[in-house]
């Protein structure tokens, strides 16, 4: 039972979702929800498809929540696997197997309700390779809606399309992502701004925590006093060596590989590493370096980990 862990349930019982609460809307003895609007949806909408089929105390609810967004991201789980295989393509479908069996799918799943953003992502990623910008757009856009880290795909889709000297897929891909996030946030922003603002408030605000280096040098008495600007430089720095990698490189980088890149930078400097954040690298590791042996010893310290 220790080694059993979801922020699911306590959402459901912390947030306001127990009491029919309407997330960023209504107010009450509750924490505003801190998670996008997209994430925010899903968790409202099961909450009432539970409140339909269970009853009896707020505990007993909360199991039959986590049961109802457990189907839920088991699907998008399924969809991620899915759509690994298809990027792998026919050569090396077995690939997506490094996903489909990786522990951290079975340990990680269901913490939060990253593997729906994780989906989203990947999604993009399959409708880029098929010359479709507007729906990688589109897609990229709602998992920007979900879960914040989606958007520095971005950085890695501009470094492959100004060195091929693509430009109109580019513009397109960030217009429709731009559009698409904005049409699923401008209804909260205007019905419910401050509890739209509260995601990005408490990651501002958030000091060094879980998971992070900086954790580790805070505890041991040396806390950066400016956390927010020397992990923004730090990132920014990272994203600058890997686009002076993508352009200088003999040959052209794959898109995978500088997204996992990217990404990768992108959790190294953050202010918090919650276990689940390993899902966001799963796919992109398996498309990037699908090797058995470097993968396992990852994954086997996320497991330690968690």
């Amino acid at each position: 039972v220790h080694a059993c862990y979801s922020d699911i349930p306590h959402m459901y019982r912390e947030r306001g979702l127990a009491e029919g609460a309407i997330p960023y809307v209504d107010t009450g003895d509750w924490q505003p929800l801190e998670y996008p609007v997209l994430s925010g949806l899903v968790m409202w909408v099961s909450a009432e498809f539970t409140s339909l089929i269970a009853d009896g105390t707020a505990d007993a609810r909360a199991v039959r929540y986590y049961d109802v967004n457990a189907v839920l991201l088991g699907l998008a789980g399924l969809a991620l696997v899915a759509t690994t295989m298809l990027l792998a393509g026919r050569r090396r479908p077995w690939d997506a197997a490094l996903v489909a069996a990786s522990p951290l799918l079975a340990l990680h799943g269901t913490i939060n309700w990253d593997l729906i953003a994780v989906a989203l992502a990947t999604g993009a990623l399959l409708t880029w390779a098929r010359r479709r910008p507007g729906w990688c757009g589109v897609l990229l856009g709602l998992g920007i809606a979900a879960k914040l880290y989606p958007v520095v795909l971005l950085l890695p889709l501009a470094l492959v399309c100004i060195r091929a000297r693509r430009w109109r897929p580019l513009i397109w891909t960030v217009a429709t992502t731009a559009v698409t996030w904005l049409a699923v946030n401008l209804p909260v922003m205007l019905a419910a701004p401050e509890g739209w603002r509260a995601f990005y408030e408490f990651n501002a605000d958030r000091g060094a925590d879980f998971g992070s280096f900086w954790y580790v040098l805070a505890q041991n008495g040396h806390g950066v006093g400016s956390l927010d600007v020397v992990s923004t430089a730090l990132m920014v720095a990272a994203f600058a060596g890997i686009a002076i990698l993508a352009f200088l490189a003999p040959q052209p980088p794959r898109l995978m590989q500088l997204a996992f890149l990217t990404v990768a930078a992108f959790l190294i400097f953050n202010k918090v590493w919650s276990p689940q954040y390993a899902l966001w690298l799963l796919p992109l590791a398996a498309l990037a370096r699908p090797g058995w042996r470097d993968l396992a010893i990852w994954q086997a310290g996320e497991v330690i980990y968690f």
